[in-house]
């Protein structure tokens, strides 16, 4: 038999009058409580299902509790005969079990049934602390309806769900309490949200009807991927969390703030589509937590921005307002699309910025003793004399150089990706350029944009890697420091210049493209000079205003096929001193070819003089031919040149010999032609070629008849 003995909280005698007056049609509040009684049904329509036996009577002043000690018909209640206005529902303390209530006209659905909130004083919905329940409502057909603005205060620790649609005209909802409740359905009251506290999590697009969406606290979360729909105006009116159980995007509509103001993203993606301003007070916007924060509107709040922690994304250009950006150690700068940053950036610990989406170009200055890991395919493009301290390391994408403190005063690492550098930096710094050390922790493009472009590195260059030196025709870059990087160079288009032995590390050297040339800013004559092995795929072209001694040896790379030539331009003397096998042939333009090893001329490479001197020195050398197209000078020592398949060509320039021409200096098979040997100069005296090929005088008192 039912026990209809409660408490004053389940309604005893308190209940008893209230109910009492309620019945003589009083205006006072009246608390009715379900213990689910009936065993035949769970309507609310049916009086076992109450306190008391009673059919509560729909109206502004009506009160529900859930539930009564004992209570059943918990998760397949549903409204009845009719649709039912309230003034609140409570769920007590002794709700530790889910309660599911459809707003039907029987369990299985039938006809719609609405439930109202309206009432003297606002409506409400409650639960106590205790509460350990799931309180869901709105199963069925039916909505809730507000006839007034509607205060959540869910303080259980279970969910408190509202699944049906919220209705309404000028009638909001706003949530205290510290439990999570969740709006999952197509909502079109207009009266706007306010979070208070607790959670709010939405769970439909349009969760938060139509109207402000006002944040003075608590948390957001989302029970799957959401994009608002009606692009609510919002106003952070307090510091709030998104939980990011999924990401949120809030829409378009435009946010104030009116303080400065931290919003925490613990996981996931929360995205701003709207402007945020904050009437020109210099409020503040700091991001916290591990998850993103993406803004993709352009924002006029002016006090700056902070980020503690994780990933602040911007999608156009002045997406983070004015003011300072400020990146605590283990932040995450990212670009939504390709973007112009203006901001000055304070950087504090080591930060990331992430170009994946597009390029990211820095017109602020940067600052701070932190270091910055450069990730994403795109750009990163630093303009600025910066001044942070603890160096930039390029992982992928590309970085580009447009002041020569750019870097800053730390050093700059490539462990992947691509280097342009942009501007002309060869007399900044009291004439030493970009003064970064670099480490090369893979072999990784250095690329000049720009025929005007003049980059100098003095800093030292180390690491297992090398580089690509690609660039526009006519740039020209400089290296200039004690060099230990192994992996070697790669030439392409443009002019290198070295000031230093060392300036091309400890590996090889090799040429992809013949249109640059590779000068010296010093006199690399000394000791060994250059000692790099080169390897050639194309022609070399050496250009020098100062003397260059090349020991290691020079080759033809196994991936051509086309012999490649060695060509020396420029006043100065380039020193070959190094046993050399490349087969495409040397041609002398300009200035002087000095031979200091043997076979530093390729053995059955062919030899153009077109203008300059050759210095054959003390060394054997015996390259297939020689031609002459311009007048030019051949200065023999003590060693042979031996040229071992000479051609008929005809020499359309005169060779000057000076130094002693000894018995064995030069060397011709087969001989000379009578047309060459007459482009021969000697001290004026006559020549001539031995049956063995040897060119020599002829003994003094010999008298040459010419016929």
């Amino acid at each position: 038999m039912k026990n209809n003995t409660h408490s004053d909280k389940l309604g005893g005698p308190k209940a008893v009058l209230a109910l009492s007056l309620f019945c003589h049609l009083s205006l006072a509040a009246v608390t009715a409580t379900w213990d689910g009684g009936s065993a035949g049904n769970a309507a609310w329509s049916t009086a076992a299902n109450w306190v008391l036996d009673s059919v509560p009577a729909s109206g502004s002043s009506l009160d529900v509790s859930f539930y009564a000690a004992g209570a059943g018909n918990l998760v397949t209640n549903y409204l009845g005969t009719g649709a039912y206005t309230l003034r609140s529902l409570n769920f007590t303390a002794d709700a530790d079990s889910d309660v599911v209530t459809r707003l039907s006209s029987s369990p299985t659905g039938g006809s719609t049934r609405n439930l109202s909130f309206g009432g003297a004083g606002g409506a409400a919905i409650t639960s106590d602390p205790g509460a350990t329940g799931n309180f869901t409502l709105g199963v069925g057909n039916g909505s809730v309806v507000l006839l007034e603005s509607l205060t959540i205060s869910h303080s259980g620790t279970g969910l408190l769900l509202i699944n049906r649609p919220i209705t309404g005209t000028g009638f909001g909802i706003t949530n205290n309490g510290n439990g999570t409740v969740m709006l999952s359905a197509i909502n079109t009251f207009d009266g706007g949200v306010t979070l208070n506290n607790g959670t709010l999590s939405l769970g439909n697009n349009s969760a938060l009807g139509t109207g402000a969406f006002t944040v003075n606290g608590g948390a957001l979360n989302v029970t799957a991927g959401r994009t608002g729909a009606n692009d609510n105006v919002q106003n952070w009116n307090g510091d709030f969390t998104f939980l990011g159980a999924y990401s949120l995007n809030l829409g378009l509509g435009t946010v104030t703030i009116n303080a400065d103001r931290q919003v925490t993203v613990e996981a996931n993606t929360l995205t701003v589509g709207g402007g945020i301003s904050d009437g020109g007070n210099r409020y503040r916007l700091t991001k916290a937590g591990y998850g993103a924060l993406t803004l993709s509107a352009t924002n006029t709040y002016s006090g700056g921005t902070t980020v503690k922690a994780g990933t602040l994304q911007f999608g156009v250009d002045n997406g983070l307002g004015t003011g300072g950006l400020s990146l605590n150690a283990g932040a995450k700068l990212a670009s939504g699309a390709t973007v112009v940053l203006t901001n000055d950036v304070a950087i504090d610990g080591a930060v990331e910025i992430n170009t994946a989406s597009g390029n990211l170009d820095a017109y602020g200055t940067i600052r701070g003793a932190g270091s910055i890991r450069k990730t994403g395919a795109n750009q990163l493009v630093l303009r600025s004399e910066n001044m942070f301290a603890g160096g930039l390391t390029n992982s992928t994408g590309i970085v580009t150089v447009k002041h020569a403190n750019a870097l800053g005063t730390g050093v700059y690492v490539v462990e992947g990706g691509t280097t342009y550098w942009d501007g002309k930096f060869d007399t900044a710094n009291d004439g030493r350029g970009i003064t970064n050390d670099i480490v090369l922790l893979a072999s990784k493009n250095f690329n000049t944009l720009g025929a005007s472009n003049r980059i100098l590195l003095s800093g030292k260059i180390s690491g297992p890697g090398g580089f690509n030196r690609n660039c526009f025709a006519g740039s020209k870059l400089t290296l200039t420091g004690d060099n230990t990087f192994e992996s070697g160079v790669r030439l392409d288009i443009g002019e290198l210049y070295l000031g230093h032995a060392h300036a091309l590390g400890t590996g090889p050297v090799t040429n992809k493209v013949s249109s640059g040339f590779i000068g010296v800013t010093a006199d690399l004559s000394g000791g060994t000079g250059v000692a790099n092995p080169f390897v050639l795929t194309s022609n070399l072209v050496i250009n020098i205003t100062n003397n260059l001694q090349l020991s290691g040896s020079i080759s033809r790379s196994a991936d051509t096929e086309v012999a490649p030539l060695l060509i020396k331009r420029g006043a100065s003397a380039l020193i070959l001193s190094g046993s050399n096998t490349y087969d495409g042939g040397t041609t002398v333009e300009e200035g002087t070819l000095r031979l200091a090893a043997d076979n530093a001329l390729p053995l059955g490479s062919s030899l153009t003089l077109a203008g300059g001197i050759l210095e054959s020195g003390s060394f054997t050398n015996m390259p297939a031919s020689l031609t002459v197209t311009t007048n030019s000078t051949l200065a023999v020592g003590a060693g042979s040149l031996i040229f071992v398949s000479q051609t008929t060509n005809a020499w359309t320039g005169r060779l000057t010999i000076s130094g002693e021409l000894g018995r064995f200096s030069l060397r011709f098979q087969p001989a000379l032609t009578a047309e060459q040997l007459g482009h021969i100069d000697y001290t004026g005296r006559a020549l001539h070629v031995s049956p063995a090929g040897y060119l020599s005088t002829f003994p003094k008192g010999t008298v040459v008849r010419v016929y």
